[in-house]
């Protein structure tokens, strides 16, 4: 979130005017795109087991779709997704992706959506779109190693 905050200031002052940055919680828009991806590896059970068992009711409550895993990105993540919060067995797969082929994957979804990054938080329609895309990239991933 650190990384991404002062532009996704910048592009929801732009867009929305700049008295109205004063009424959102800029880290919700700037963490986003990371929050996609966190749904997809819970979703996935594809977080590290300690995390998996401390974070058990949240977790259901994800999966259930009644809790927002943006709230649970920045109250125990502290907005930032680390390598050592990953299972290992989706490391390799982690680095490979997110670094590379995701953020273009994740643009070219706000682009079908006609949306411009940093303007809106996470919500379950978007990650609809971006779910199949991700299980695509994993499913080609494994299939290729």
């Amino acid at each position: 979130v650190d990384w991404h905050y002062d532009s996704a200031q910048k592009v929801y002052s732009e867009t929305f005017g700049e008295f109205n940055v004063d009424f959102v919680d800029i880290n919700r828009i700037a963490s986003a795109h990371i929050v996609y991806f966190l749904t997809w590896l819970i979703m996935n059970d594809a977080l590290e087991t300690t995390i998996t068992k401390e974070l058990y009711n949240r977790i259901a409550n994800i999966k259930s779709r009644i809790e927002s895993p943006t709230d649970v990105f920045l109250d125990y993540f502290d907005g930032k997704l680390l390598r050592s919060d990953i299972n290992p067995k989706y490391i390799c797969f982690v680095d490979n992706y997110f670094e590379g082929e995701y953020i273009h994957d994740y643009s070219n979804m706000l682009i079908g959506l006609k949306e411009e990054a940093y303007i809106s938080e996470f919500n379950w329609e978007r990650y609809n779109k971006i779910e199949s895309v991700i299980t695509k990239r994993y499913n080609l991933f494994i299939g290729n190693n």
